[in-house]
């Protein structure tokens, strides 16, 4: 393999999406003479399904970079970080409200009322995942917050980037009392360089990829099996999003009613080549204990 100039190795070791191109400033030639001059951005990449493909206009420095590419300067600390657990370094690209608390399990460590709790326990989330989702609450916005992180792989490190937030109202509303209350009961926040954002449970190892419209359902999922779970905020599953997990197993679990939109999809998705998978169940998958949907995914896998 040819020695890939440092300013090559930073732009593949950051977040892009598949098919973009960037054109960067190639200093050094592949014989270690010099190439572009000033801020002359000769070198083009461009992430593909497999990983980069780069080239330079200039000097014709050009190869290609599979997806688990990784430097012989990075291979010791490579190393070293297989011997120990993966933390999350976390970025923002939009902030929490101003007034967020965390909630935990524990009742008197926070200031949430308890009906966001209760709301909350009835979906069965409860123990460490008020800590491991960040749930929190806003007195302003009056609803349970939960943030909404990307996760990546950036060689040996793992990030997440804080990119928005769902504020759920939870208030024990009757329909009545709601139609006359008129508030919405999901606010969406999101990171302007977002057109559309997912909740993505935190990475795990497991190459099943669920897909669930709401956030705690996910949550469920992914605290009762251990696959990867995306939730879409809404009922619309983008072609875009199942092709990005073409080399995965898809499972789609929407809520009853969008029977046929999900027979839909599986019957494209198929036709595109996906290993792709339904379940249909008459509740939503929060609305089960964790061994019926351990067993629900287990019937498709």
């Amino acid at each position: 393999m040819k020695n890939l100039p440092i300013e090559l190795e930073e732009l593949i070791n950051s977040d892009w999406q598949m098919g973009e191109t960037k054109r960067i400033v190639h200093v050094t030639r592949e014989d270690g003479s010099p190439c572009s001059v000033g801020k002359n951005a000769a070198l083009s990449v461009v992430r593909n399904s497999d990983g980069w493909w780069y080239k330079c206009f200039r000097c014709d420095f050009h190869g290609t970079i599979k997806e688990n590419f990784i430097s012989s300067e990075k291979v010791e600390e490579a190393l070293e970080a297989l011997k120990t657990p993966k933390q999350y370094e976390s970025v923002a690209k939009i902030s929490l409200p101003a007034d967020f608390n965390r909630m935990y399990e524990d009742t008197t460590r926070g200031s949430a009322p308890m009906f966001a709790y209760n709301w909350l326990w009835k979906a069965g989330v409860k123990g460490q995942m008020f800590e491991q989702f960040v749930i929190g609450w806003s007195d302003t916005y009056n609803r349970v917050i939960i943030p909404i992180y990307e996760y990546a792989l950036f060689g040996v490190a793992v990030t997440k980037k804080l990119i928005g937030w769902v504020g759920r109202d939870c208030r024990p509303l009757t329909k009545a009392e709601r139609k006359v209350d008129k508030a919405a009961k999901y606010l969406t926040r999101k990171s302007q360089e977002y057109k559309r954002i997912y909740f993505h449970a935190p990475v795990q190892s497991s190459d099943t990829y669920v897909i669930v419209e709401d956030i705690l359902s996910a949550i469920r999922i992914h605290s009762a099996c251990r696959v990867n779970v995306f939730a879409l905020l809404n009922a619309t599953v983008p072609i875009r999003l199942l092709l990005a997990l073409r080399k995965k197993k898809i499972i789609i679990w929407l809520d009853a009613d969008q029977i046929e939109n999900v027979l839909s999809l599986v019957a494209k998705g198929s036709s595109l080549g996906l290993d792709i998978h339904h379940v249909h169940t008459n509740k939503d998958p929060k609305g089960y204990n964790d061994f019926a949907i351990t067993q629900k995914i287990k019937e498709v896998c």
